[in-house]
């Protein structure tokens, strides 16, 4: 399955605006739905980010920069990396 731009576009407005650490959002996952959310799948899924193509995304109402979007979620895949290794 392809990347959903909407999906990304959502999780980094709400963990860049609210500045949500992504400590929390393994929590809350876990608390909320009952998800284990593996640290290897999810460092994956966060890379996928590059796969989005340009032409795919959806039209913003405020202003928005894919390129700082993949940075902040190549940012997550790379701190993930101490829950991975340890």
């Amino acid at each position: 399955m392809r990347p959903r731009p909407r999906d990304y576009i959502d999780l980094y407005f709400i963990m860049e605006k609210q500045d949500l650490p992504i400590t929390s959002l393994l929590i809350d996952a876990k608390t909320k739905f009952d998800w284990h959310l593996d640290p290897i799948t999810l460092a994956s899924q966060f890379v996928r980010v590059k796969e989005i193509p340009e032409g795919n995304m959806p039209r913003m109402l405020i202003p928005f920069d894919k390129t700082a979007m993949e940075t902040f979620f190549l940012k997550l895949a790379k701190d993930l990396e101490k829950n991975i290794f340890t």
